[in-house]
């Protein structure tokens, strides 16, 4: 993976459920004007390889699950952590939003 896409990576980004669609998942940076939404998941991406999962817990409380990320080719991405495996394929990375297919 290229260093530009890579950096681009590295910052906390909120699911945008709202504008998910076409088979893809898309995730807005930290500072973002979502709309009202009880409880968003939140993943922060660190260039030490590691993940942190943010999201609510069964008391609404929110609750962080550490992992491990690691580039698995071009545009791809496994994330780890104690909750499973994700496989992800970037379809696009900007400053402002970051799309990508499961799988």
């Amino acid at each position: 993976m290229n260093r530009e896409l890579l950096n681009c990576l590295f910052k906390t980004w909120g699911h945008s459920r709202e504008e998910d669609g076409d088979g893809l998942t898309v995730y807005r940076p930290q500072g973002f004007a979502f709309p009202l939404a009880r409880g968003r998941d939140w993943l922060e991406l660190r260039p030490d390889g590691t993940v942190v999962f943010l999201g609510a817990g069964s008391d609404d409380r929110t609750r962080a699950v550490h992992g491990t990320w690691s580039s698995t080719g071009d545009r791809s991405l496994t994330l780890s952590s104690s909750a499973g495996t994700r496989r992800w394929t970037i379809v696009e990375c900007s400053g402002a939003v970051l799309k990508v297919r499961e799988g």
